[in-house]
């Protein structure tokens, strides 16, 4: 099973997006978490893995956008035909400033979802409300 995350950044109307690097298509910031990612406080909760999943999509925003987020909802979680986890965090807040040498683009929803790689993710995402 692969865990991942994604970050859903709303400014405007609008949704941050980026450009994945293997074909060009849009999506989300995010990526699959690391090992870095996980600390274990020796209760054995679920926290553990709660900590683990927001710090890698803290992570993973700011490593492709520069934005470091300070707050963030879980909206919607996935397991998809794999068995791959995937969580759907949105920030609250942000700081920072966006990477000028990366491929960031705030788009509509309508956009990102003609455009991504992964559309039916998002679209059961946005039917479970999750980009309100």
């Amino acid at each position: 099973m692969l865990l991942t995350v994604c970050m859903l950044i709303k400014k405007d109307n609008k949704i941050l997006t980026v450009t994945r690097k293997n074909n060009g298509r849009l999506c989300l910031p995010g990526g699959k978490v690391e090992p870095d990612d996980y600390t274990y406080s020796g209760s054995g909760s679920g926290l553990d893995f709660i900590r683990m999943m927001t710090r890698a999509a803290i992570r993973e925003t700011q490593e492709e956008t520069g934005l470091l987020v300070t707050n963030t909802n879980l909206m919607y979680v996935s397991i998809d035909e794999h068995g791959n986890y995937c969580e759907l965090h949105k920030s609250l807040n942000y700081t920072g400033v966006e990477k000028p040498e990366t491929d960031i683009y705030w788009v509509t929803l309508e956009h990102l979802l003609s455009y991504t790689e992964f559309p039916k993710y998002y679209i059961r995402a946005k039917q479970e409300g999750a980009f309100d």
